[in-house]
């Protein structure tokens, strides 16, 4: 929001009534909405119009994104208007090389090869960018983006092997993921402690809208990056065929309206972090949050529903059973009652 600049002539109580309504008439649009830390993030900004000749990555394109380790995430943009050998738009919205797809707002979004893999190996593309301001230590954010299935992986392929799958993610750095991985292929990247991942099990197929994939992260304090994608090795995720496939799988989503916000209350969270890693780092090692003066308590139990730790709030798990065991790794299920609300839900637990 630009600076306000109004300047008044105040002779009388009733003028300066007049004044205060017309102040909250100006400003009300803008009270009660958290601020979103991620710049450019429906990617409506570029400094160059998506072009076969001169490049349609994000980072050659967009203002404020790049692509870590190696790999060309696509941006797509209905500025541009160049026709391939068919005659069709092959970078534009709503029509592209992988599809018909509206943007969920504005005129543009990004794609992303999710997971490529073949004989001759991996290969997976992540968006990053650097937010507007470090996170603050033990304060919750809201992350949140919509995903789109693509049509398919590029029309001039003939017979696609497009899959879809159950995975995607997010992940906060205090450092650029260049500074670790530059050069490096992103088949790397999986490895990365995400702090918010979708729920497994739920198929991210909708390739005729958009479905939000959104979590809550506790940060630890000076993370400066947000960085998205799939963070779990091919054989961790569930897959569905969407067209024929052989040897090559592949799966290729659009991305748009991605969101990061600070929530200043419990009320706020209506759901709650749904990855840590309890592996002595200090960083996102309890599954907690703030509870306020609430009553009630905390299950975690297993897929088969075995209840394996049980408090009465406020609520910290450290990743161990009841007794002391050291849990394993995966996916594990929370139940939270209070005296005025009662929540489910999955959490991540990785080492």
């Amino acid at each position: 929001m630009e600076n306000l600049q109004i300047s008044f002539k105040i002779n009388s109580p009733l003028k300066t009534v007049y004044k205060v309504i017309f102040l909250l008439f100006v400003l009300l649009p803008f009270l009660g909405h958290s601020q979103n830390l991620v710049p450019n993030g429906d990617f409506e900004e570029y400094v160059a119009c998506p072009d076969l000749n001169n490049g349609y990555n994000i980072e050659n394109c967009t203002e404020n994104w790049f692509s870590p380790g190696i790999s060309t995430p696509d941006y797509f943009n209905s500025c541009s208007q160049q026709l391939d050998m068919y005659g069709q738009t092959s970078l534009s919205t709503p029509l592209n090389g992988h599809g018909f797809q509206e943007p969920n707002s504005g005129e543009a979004y990004i794609g992303l090869i999710t997971g490529l893999i073949s004989e001759e190996g991996s290969y997976y593309e992540y968006a990053s960018t650097k937010l507007s301001e470090p996170l603050e230590a033990q304060r919750y954010y809201r992350i949140e983006y919509y995903i789109s299935l693509a049509d398919s992986i590029w029309w001039d392929n003939g017979v696609d092997h497009l899959q879809y799958f159950d995975s995607f993610g997010a992940a906060i750095s205090k450092n650029s993921p260049n500074e670790l991985y530059y050069g490096v292929p992103t088949s790397a990247f999986y490895s990365w402690p995400a702090q918010m991942r979708s729920e497994p099990g739920v198929f991210l197929n909708d390739s005729l809208g958009w479905q939000k994939v959104e979590g809550i992260i506790v940060a630890s304090g000076g993370e400066e990056y947000l960085t998205i994608g799939c963070f779990n090795k091919w054989d961790e995720v569930q897959t569905n065929y969407h067209y024929h496939f052989s040897s090559l799988i592949e799966t290729y989503y659009f991305i748009d309206d991605v969101s990061l916000t600070p929530l200043d209350s419990f009320a706020a969270i209506t759901s709650f972090p749904n990855v840590f890693s309890p592996n002595g780092d200090q960083e996102n090692d309890q599954f907690t949050f703030h509870t306020g003066n609430k009553k009630g308590s905390m299950t975690i139990t297993n897929r088969w529903g075995n209840t394996v730790f049980h408090s009465d709030l406020p609520f910290s798990w450290d990743g161990t059973t009841s007794d002391g065991q050291e849990c394993t790794e995966g996916v594990y299920y929370y139940i939270f009652d209070s005296e005025s609300e009662s929540k489910s839900g999955m959490i991540h637990l990785l080492r």
